[in-house]
């Protein structure tokens, strides 16, 4: 597994954005999108050269564990998505969100589990190269 980014759940994320910007001097990386496969709208930010930084609003109504002000998660990067989140189940990791397509990455699959201490962990399938 390879660290993605580090998300955190925000209440307003247009009131947030200054944040990260002028506190943090995080860079915006591409417009927000609304991913209503997970109820959110998300903004990448960049900070210093390699960190990504992904700002989440829950959608109106969409009010999950996944949502909540203040709730951080780790996004790793996975080659093979169902077997890691197997591996992590038999460890005793419970599946929070179901497996689903992410626009803001390339329609790449994710899921979320929670570790039996409550950390809240994001896979991302590793992006495919295909040659032709």
């Amino acid at each position: 597994m390879i660290l993605h980014h580090i998300g955190i759940v925000v209440d307003n994320l247009a009131e947030a954005t200054p944040l990260f910007e002028v506190w943090m001097g995080a860079r915006r990386i591409g417009d927000v999108v609304e991913d209503e496969t997970q109820g959110a709208r998300i903004q990448l930010f960049l900070m210093g050269d390699h960190t990504l930084l992904e700002v989440v609003e829950a959608l109106p109504g969409e009010e999950t564990p996944l949502h909540r002000n203040g709730e951080f998660h780790l996004c790793f990067t996975v080659p093979d998505l169902d077997e890691e989140m197997a591996r992590l189940h038999e460890l005793g990791a419970v599946v929070t969100h179901p497996t689903v397509h992410s626009p803001l990455f390339d329609q790449r699959r994710l899921g979320f589990v929670a570790t039996h201490s409550g950390q809240l962990l994001e896979l991302l399938e590793e992006q495919r190269v295909t040659v032709q």
